[in-house]
């Protein structure tokens, strides 16, 4: 093997995990995944993962790296500004309840939810730059953790056609935030 291409069996391994992970994520709560849950169903040895990653969150930061890192670039070039981004973002979570439910409404909150919202919280904020909006971090903070408290409020009585009634609440509660004060 030429010491410029890396080898296929570590983009096939990490995938693996990867995969793994993201199975398990839809079946178990976060703390009951374990790295030998992961290896178990990527068929791979434990030292095998170890040799790639230090830890679960490790995997998963590959994960989001792999999975999301394309998202910030999707929401940039998806035209329509900050509130599309906004109400893509609402739609998004709220279009899969199972997959919310599990990584969202267990005791501990899955961290990848953290590191996803990052993402599209600072893809929002940008956009508003772009738009003239001078928001402070506190705003965009607050708009953002209140679109998670809407959803997860709505999520309990989880009415599909209901959704773009959501988006549009957001939409106006973050403008109405936004206006104050300017």
């Amino acid at each position: 093997m030429s010491g410029n291409q890396p080898d296929r069996r570590i983009g096939k391994t990490r995938d693996a995990l990867a995969d793994a992970m993201f199975t398990l994520i839809q079946r178990e709560d976060w703390n009951a995944i374990t790295i030998q849950s992961i290896c178990a169903e990527a068929n791979v040895a434990r030292a095998s993962f170890y040799a790639h990653f230090d830890s679960k969150v490790g995997l998963l930061d590959f994960m989001i790296e792999r999975n999301l890192g394309g998202l910030a670039a999707h929401l940039a070039s998806m035209g329509g500004g900050a509130a599309a981004i906004l109400g893509w973002f609402v739609e998004h979570v709220a279009s899969d309840r199972s997959r919310f439910a599990k990584i969202v409404l267990t005791p501990d909150a899955h961290p990848a939810l953290a590191r996803f919202t990052k993402v599209v919280r600072d893809q929002y904020r940008e956009a508003l730059k772009a738009e003239g909006v001078d928001a402070s971090e506190t705003e965009v903070d607050f708009i953002m953790g209140g679109t998670m408290e809407l959803i997860m409020n709505w999520s309990k009585t989880w009415r599909m056609q209901q959704v773009p009634t959501l988006r549009d609440n957001v939409l106006e509660l973050a403008h109405r935030i936004l206006a104050r004060g300017r």
